[in-house]
């Protein structure tokens, strides 16, 4: 509202909850310069949701995805795969949602429990962690120091062939391909696109 007030014109990003917005706030959002919001969404499934406590159902996920897009400011989805309980199946269910709310960007990463988290006591109380290890490095840090995965349901292989094919599932797409070619603005552009695509 300030910067509608005062007449800046700056383009900018905000990271929010699906949860938060609604169209008069896309609108004001808009209205205001902003380019691009970033959702933390992480799992496709309402199993997954609950277990991770996010407080979000999925249609109130495509409802935040379609009306951002109606207020023209582009959406970039967070998802993480290998949570626990997570299953092949739900990655895959996963995976087809993100297509279906079809953002503009996404962003996926593998569950890693880190310290003073749900996740990282429930890794130690299930042992799926073998020892409170983030507690040994602040000890005494090394340098080739690597986090655990969650990797009860599924191995550390299995998750990173999954994770590849989520990215190759959604972003080499031929509609998405098509629809990121048309909004390119310079041969430059399309050079750097073309890059970050390889």
């Amino acid at each position: 509202v300030e910067l509608t007030r005062r007449g800046i014109k700056i383009n900018w990003d905000i990271r929010t909850r699906v949860n938060t917005v609604d169209e008069e706030i896309l609108k004001a959002l808009k209205g205001a310069g902003c380019q691009r919001i970033h959702y933390g969404v992480e799992a496709g499934t309402q199993k997954i949701l609950d277990v991770l406590r996010k407080g979000i159902t999925l249609e109130m996920v495509e409802k935040a995805f379609e009306l951002t897009k109606k207020a023209g400011i582009e959406a970039l989805a967070y998802f993480m795969i290998g949570s626990p309980t997570e299953t092949k199946e739900d990655i895959l269910q996963t995976i087809n949602f993100m297509k279906k709310i079809n953002p503009d960007y996404v962003h996926i990463t593998i569950a890693t429990p880190y310290p003073a988290t749900d996740l990282y006591r429930m890794g130690l109380e299930q042992k799926v962690l073998p020892r409170d290890y983030w507690r040994e490095f602040a000890e005494n840090p090394i340098s080739d120091f690597k986090p655990y995965f969650w990797e009860k349901e599924l191995s550390k292989e299995e998750l990173f062939s999954l994770l590849k094919k989520a990215y190759r599932s959604f972003y080499f797409r031929p509609s998405y391909i098509l629809k990121r070619i048309f909004r390119v603005k310079s041969p430059g552009e399309l050079l750097i696109k073309a890059k970050a695509a390889l």
